[in-house]
């Protein structure tokens, strides 16, 4: 096969950056010359992994500290997130004067693509890869793409309650969205196509049919999360690929201190939030150093974004801090998995418990607790209670039902064929720069179901899938 030259696009927070890593290094091996173009904050990790990396000035540090985004994380808003986000990138364009798609412009000018592996969080996507004449592939970590019969990984039961969305999935994709490409989307993207000679878009549904006509590569495991029945015969070009796990660069070595403190002790339980901003770091913690204390536990705390840190607390305000301080001893700080920690969890085969922060968070606690692999708290760490906190890191350690079922799923993923095996080039998809345009999925008509390209026996029309369905296949059934 002709070596080929891959951009790779993220204008994501670490965890949309990371799996493309995995993915990257793979097409290396097989002989392809690799470059990912992604928010500054992320080359260095780019580069540590052995790949060119190109920044672009957009922060998605700050993006998450906006006010509108932090008002929908103090919500658990999932679909009020992605708004958010996208308001946040259009004021930082506002605020500079520089608009991330003219640097992506200039990375692709410099590096010649030849096909594009792009992260929908940079949202003109699809207008690179018109201009530019060349395939996309779109990768994804969490549901994109709609149903009929399944609802969104973004809306929690009661979320799809309140919004009147319980029996009507397509509405609930939908109304996700029109969160997504809006008109204000709709006049970035066609500001771009102007000052790129380009003819404009007509309406946010013709961004909407675009998107989901590009072949889309879903990177996560069956056992985790089965496809909807609907997948295959809506969505021809979307193929599950599993995980993409980039693991820790050859040469990264454990620190000294953390080594011992794994070695002298019980198994400790990993804190972290990644790269979501949890409010007052000092208050955070606080609360998990007392709620580990009282459940007799040992924890890594990973600071992340987050800001956790032993470095916040503060004697003047922090009661019992000599205390706390004294519990630290090794003061540890390691920046671990940050979007991909569910990922990371289920293939070590060992119990997580969701504290949601945003996004799809509180859709992924209640979709673990349904596979009986980890805990949902439903509560984010600003509202939590100690008790709650100690509870959970009690069940955590001792719940040896919870252990087992987590430690088969483990089993499971660890199985599979990787994803960066199942996903490197040639893909199987329409190598046209611009792919064949179908309507966006609620303005087809109903097809016939073709019970070849269904998964699993014909559903009774009208009949609304939820992914409990899909149990994993445990202990060999």
């Amino acid at each position: 096969a002709m070596a080929l030259r891959v951009g790779m696009i993220s204008a994501g927070t670490r965890g949309d950056v990371q799996p493309f890593l995995a993915l990257g290094q793979e097409l290396q091996a097989r002989g392809h010359h690799v470059a990912i173009c992604c928010p500054r904050l992320c080359v260095d990790l780019v580069h540590d992994h052995g790949i060119e990396a190109f920044g672009i000035s957009y922060d998605p540090k700050a993006a998450i500290l906006s006010p509108g985004m932090q008002r929908a994380i103090g919500d658990g808003d999932g679909s009020g997130c992605v708004r958010a986000v996208c308001e946040a990138q259009r004021q930082q364009i506002l605020e500079t004067g520089i608009d991330p798609a003219d640097e992506v412009h200039s990375f692709m000018t410099e590096f010649r693509a030849d096909v594009l592996v792009g992260h929908p969080s940079f949202v003109p996507l699809i207008v690179v890869a018109e201009a530019f004449s060349v395939p996309l592939v779109n990768a994804l970590f969490m549901p994109f793409l709609p149903s009929r019969v399944m609802q969104p990984g973004w809306y929690t039961q009661s979320q799809l309650e309140e919004e009147g969305f319980l029996n009507c999935p397509l509405q609930a994709h939908r109304h996700l969205w029109d969160q997504y490409i809006n008109t204000d989307a709709l006049k970035q993207l066609n500001e771009v196509r102007s000052r790129w000679g380009m003819q404009p878009y007509k309406d946010c549904s013709e961004v909407q049919a675009i998107y989901q006509s590009a072949p889309e590569a879903n990177c996560w495991s069956t056992h985790m999360l089965q496809a909807p029945s609907d997948l295959a015969q809506e969505f021809p070009l979307a193929q599950q690929t599993g995980y993409l796990f980039a693991d820790a660069p050859e040469h990264y070595e454990l620190p000294a201190a953390l080594l011992r403190f794994l070695e002298n002790g019980q198994k400790p339980i990993y804190i972290g939030f990644g790269s979501l901003c949890v409010g007052d770091p000092r208050l955070a913690t606080e609360k998990v150093l007392r709620a580990l204390m009282r459940a007799g536990q040992r924890g890594i705390i990973c600071g992340g974004w987050g800001g956790m840190n032993p470095e916040h607390l503060n004697p003047a305000e922090t009661p019992d801090f000599a205390v706390l301080k004294q519990l630290l001893g090794v003061r540890l700080a390691c920046a671990l998995q940050s979007a991909g920690t569910v990922a990371a969890v289920a293939r070590a085969g060992i119990p997580g418990a969701i504290l949601p922060v945003a996004w799809d968070q509180p859709w992924w606690g209640e979709h673990l607790a349904k596979l009986k692999v980890g805990l949902n708290l439903g509560k984010m760490i600003a509202s939590i209670d100690e008790d709650s906190l100690e509870t959970c890191f009690r069940s955590l350690s001792a719940d040896s039902d919870l252990a087992e079922r987590a430690a088969e799923l483990g089993r499971l993923i660890r199985q599979e064929t990787p994803g960066r095996q199942r996903l490197p080039h040639p893909w199987s998809t329409q190598a046209q720069p611009v792919p064949k345009v179908t309507p966006a999925l609620w303005e087809r008509p109903l097809k016939a179901v073709n019970s070849e390209t269904a998964a699993g026996p014909p559903k009774p029309s009208g009949t609304i899938e939820s992914w409990e369905e899909y149990p994993m296949k445990l202990g060999g059934a």
